[in-house]
């Protein structure tokens, strides 16, 4: 019994943790859809949130975790504001991030890739840099214009960009339908795939294929 305690103590037990959801659901947001202006610093797509999600399209929301500590974040904090601040301003970034953490980042820590707050900011700043929308869009000829694109003319450009299927959603203004944000899903190893039929039912908002959207410029917010 000796031997057995020495060894388990010299060889402890891996425990690993797996996570109580199936896939994360990142999201962008385009700031030319928005009433209020984008961050300063914002350059294309700005990052909504990273959300736990399920394959029958729910989600957990404020799992068991540390408390948001703004202090942690100090060594990227100017990527932050640049790529993830609120369009309520600059003062407001710290309270939309200790809600995104609080609300989704305590269960999306349950992924062994994101087990710390700084890790899941991380971790969503790296998908920003390699997805790359505006210019995944740029490089398909679909560029901020006042005139319309057709739904399946922006799926296709992000389809042979990033290889995978995204969801978009749309806001309507004045008779008009506006890209917002496009939403894309993540594996627990933080890989892109296509988002399930059941998602992508749940969160296409812009209509059929020939429905047309308008991706406009910043310069063209209306009041």
């Amino acid at each position: 019994m000796m031997l057995v305690l020495v060894l388990l103590v010299l060889h402890p037990v891996l425990v690993v943790s797996v996570p109580k959801w199936d896939f994360l659901l990142f999201t962008q947001q385009w700031p030319g859809a928005w009433k209020q202006p984008p961050p300063p610093e914002a350059q294309g797509f700005t990052i909504h949130g990273l959300w736990p999600n399920n394959n029958d399209t729910t989600y957990p929301e404020g799992c068991q975790g540390p408390a948001f500590d703004y202090a942690l974040l100090a060594p990227i904090l100017p990527k932050l504001h640049a790529q993830w601040g609120s369009f309520r301003g600059a003062a407001m970034d710290q309270q939309f991030w200790a809600h995104e953490w609080n609300t989704h980042g305590k269960c999306a820590q349950q992924d062994l890739l994101i087990h710390r707050e700084v890790d899941y900011f991380k971790a969503a700043l790296a998908m920003n840099a390699r997805t790359k929308l505006f210019i995944v869009l740029q490089q398909a000829n679909v560029i901020p214009s006042s005139k319309p694109y057709t739904a399946d003319i922006i799926e296709q450009a992000f389809h042979k960009g990033l290889g995978v299927v995204p969801l978009l959603q749309c806001v309507h203004r004045k008779g008009r339908q506006l890209l917002s944000a496009v939403k894309l899903c993540y594996d627990q190893q933080l890989q892109l795939f296509d988002c399930n039929p059941a998602m992508q039912h749940k969160e296409n908002h812009c209509g059929h294929s020939s429905q047309k959207v308008y991706y406009l410029p910043y310069k063209q917010l209306e009041a």
